[in-house]
């Protein structure tokens, strides 16, 4: 793969974990807006993939290496959106609190085509992953980047657990949408050689439960105190994510495996739809021993509490107990996620949200910061 051409330039979240099954091919329009991590002039490259990664809930819709049918890019194209202030959403994303108007977005003078092999139009074909052409773009500190995709096909993965403000045109209609594609890696290339650094897991790690837009998360809030010229961050959390998913070994692992430095964070999903102890730790292992023999630093997470309750709850102690007491020895890094989240007085419990809110997130943060720091890595 051609990742290690380039750097991760936003926290954000990547991957695809459903289908966006549309009545026809009718081109379709979706703008997101995006935070990068390092501003000013930049050459970017924009990666998509035609494969789901992750499992949607049961998967009766979606399920891990799901192949998209054949879908076009028609367009794409990126500007300098103006100042964050101006898009502030509410906290599920859903409409604009700010009296910016939609439509604006979309017709903004600034935009930059970006190409394929020196197309303007790429069709991808199932399971197909493509690198559009490294294009210099200028994003202004403190300002947003827009991405804006004319599209078209009829069952194109993607995920609607876009945590940024998103819009659709359709048929003369602009809303507050996530139903549209998007890349799989925000890249740009630097002069100087970073450490890359990604955290692999499900929605937890993408950082659902936090405002839109906000960067809340604790992935984030992580990155925000790492020097962005020494380390590149990579946010591979997916919703619904599943160990087993990744112990697949398609093209999610594969992303994971381009970083040098690899934090695995699994296991709720596994629990809450098939709770297996003895899977979920063999997934488990299956993923870091793929990660090492990648020559990828790894770390390992204990499963962070979700207010289980019974079986979920027996599963959930063998599953860290394993983490603690194996894994742990056969990573690079160890840290108990579970310990800083849970009541103190109810190991099960989750008092800031299974999905961590912002104070959840950022006790994450700095108890990670702490450990991290003193390793040398």
């Amino acid at each position: 793969m051609r990742f290690k051409n380039f750097y991760s330039n936003t926290i954000l979240g990547s991957g695809n974990n459903n289908l966006l099954v549309l009545p026809d091919s009718t081109s379709r329009c979706g703008i997101m807006l995006v935070k990068p991590r390092i501003y000013g002039r930049q050459r970017y490259t924009f990666v998509y993939s035609n494969t789901v990664d992750s499992t949607f809930d049961s998967g009766s819709t979606a399920y891990a290496n799901l192949p998209g049918e054949s879908w076009t890019i028609e367009s794409l194209s990126v500007a300098d959106a103006g100042e964050k202030e101006l898009f502030k959403v509410d906290f599920e994303g859903t409409r604009l609190t700010t009296s910016y108007p939609v439509e604006k977005l979309f017709r903004l003078s600034g935009y930059k085509e970006i190409l394929f092999g020196g197309e303007n139009r790429k069709i991808l074909a199932p399971n197909e992953i493509v690198f559009s052409d490294s294009t210099e773009i200028e994003i202004l500190p403190g300002h947003l980047l827009a991405l804006k995709i004319k599209f078209s096909g009829s069952r194109i993965p993607y995920t609607s657990d876009k945590i940024v403000p998103c819009f659709t045109y359709n048929n003369g209609e602009y809303k507050y949408s996530r139903e549209f594609p998007q890349p799989v890696f925000f890249g740009t290339v630097q002069e100087d050689r970073k450490t890359r650094l990604a955290f692999l897991g499900d929605s937890i790690t993408q950082g659902l439960g936090t405002a839109t837009g906000q960067y809340e998360f604790w992935t984030a809030k992580i990155a925000d105190k790492l020097p962005p010229e020494r380390y590149a961050v990579w946010n591979l959390g997916l919703g619904f994510g599943r160990a087993e998913d990744a112990a697949e070994c398609g093209c999610w692992l594969d992303r994971a495996k381009q970083n040098d430095i690899v934090f695995v964070c699994f296991g709720v999903n596994d629990i809450l739809q098939y709770g297996d102890s003895q899977r979920i730790c063999a997934a488990l292992s299956i993923i870091v021993s793929e990660l090492k023999k990648a020559g990828v630093k790894t770390g390992i997470f204990t499963i962070p509490p979700f207010d289980f309750e019974g079986k979920q709850a027996e599963v959930y102690d063998k599953c860290n107990k394993y983490i603690r007491d194996i894994l742990s020895k056969e990573t690079d890094f160890f840290f108990d996620i579970a310990e800083v989240l849970a009541a103190s007085n109810n190991k099960y419990s989750a008092p800031h949200g299974g999905h961590p809110d912002k104070f959840g997130c950022s006790l994450v943060a700095d108890a990670f910061l702490k450990k991290f720091n003193n390793y040398n890595f």
